[in-house]
């Protein structure tokens, strides 16, 4: 079974998830890209019972490219604690306005969970 993620694919086989890039720019601030594509695991939850669905994550990102006020409003509740761990732990470029590193604010990332 694949199950696929746009922003990611998230393809599953029994005790394994790998993601790969498929749309990866963010909605409200095309410049920015992590560094690494984030990896939401499908949760095993949602695998069982047929669930796809959409997430927007809105985040902001320090000077050191860390994300943080990191909030996933998902189709399904099930995919909330996925996609916010995902858009955790990945690293952005920092932002250079006018020769300072700044916070970067109001980033979107979307994320869809689905099987083929």
């Amino acid at each position: 079974m694949r199950l696929l993620a746009c922003a990611l694919i998230i393809s599953i086989e029994p005790g394994l998830a790998l993601a790969q890039p498929a749309f990866p720019a963010p909605r409200l601030d095309r410049d920015i890209q992590p560094l690494e594509p984030p990896r939401p695991v499908y949760p095993p939850v949602a695998v069982n019972r047929g669930l796809t669905g959409k997430c927007e994550v809105s985040l902001d990102v320090t000077p050191q490219g860390k994300p943080f006020n990191v909030v996933a409003d998902c189709t399904h509740e099930v995919f909330v604690a996925s996609a916010t761990e995902a858009m955790k732990a990945v690293t952005f470029p920092p932002k250079i306005v006018d020769g300072q590193v700044v916070v970067r604010t109001g980033v979107v990332y979307p994320i869809e969970y689905r099987m083929e």
